[in-house]
């Protein structure tokens, strides 16, 4: 089977070592307890299947706690648009770079 529940408290992970995550696509629920996460990773709003993420004992700044304090749909609504957003951005930015080397070569 695939994995849906993973539990990775307690390790020292840091935002910019969490890219991973976005590849656990038949997860369900994470437990990202204890670690130093001053933000859920973005990358987890791509995990269209996840409905349950456990973060105590994270230094959070993001999402905001009036987001955190709605309940889990409205946490993982936060990281599904902000992925949708990344995304698109990075796409954006991705257009105009390979629009500006065309240019280049000219």
């Amino acid at each position: 089977g695939k994995l849906q529940c993973l539990s990775v408290s307690n390790n020292r992970i840091k935002l910019n070592t969490a890219f991973w995550m976005a590849q656990l696509t038949s997860l369900t629920a994470i437990n990202l307890d204890g670690n130093r996460l001053v933000a859920l990773p973005v990358s987890l709003g791509q995990v269209t299947s996840l409905v349950h993420i456990q973060y105590v004992g994270n230094p959070l700044r993001d999402p905001p706690p009036r987001i955190c304090d709605k309940g889990m749909k409205d946490v993982i609504a936060y990281l599904n648009y902000n992925a949708d957003y990344e995304q698109s951005n990075f796409q954006h930015d991705d257009e105009k770079d390979t629009k500006s080397r065309k240019r280049d070569k000219g």
